[in-house]
């Protein structure tokens, strides 16, 4: 084997050997991301996920009226309540699909 080969056979095991060891990403919201995991908020009854999108959509304006009056806030939360408020939505549109509503009439019944 040359001297070049091994040497890159070094250094592409060193450079794995540092991947192995970073830190995983974690979720930092640790409220926003509680009902994350789809298959809990199927689980949730339609009264329970009608609150949890309250909840939801009550948090972001109370962050967006922080941005607006230049408080501190964490602009990640803004993603992560989003998120969570569409994948609520998501479940509550699945749910309808099933019991034969159209959109249409999904969407009179919201107003």
């Amino acid at each position: 084997m040359n001297t070049r080969a091994v040497r890159l056979g070094q250094r592409c095991a060193l450079s794995h050997a540092h991947a192995r060891h970073a830190t995983p990403r974690r979720t930092v919201c640790a409220r926003a991301a509680a009902t994350s995991d789809v298959g809990q908020l199927r689980r949730l009854s339609d009264a329970q996920l009608e609150q949890a999108v309250k909840e939801s959509r009550t948090e972001l304006i109370k962050l967006e009226m922080k941005k607006a009056s230049r408080q501190e806030f964490k602009a990640h939360e803004m993603r992560a309540y989003k998120k969570k408020v569409a994948q609520l939505l998501t479940v509550k549109r699945e749910r309808e699909i099933e019991q034969g509503i159209s959109k249409k009439e999904s969407r009179k019944a919201e107003k």
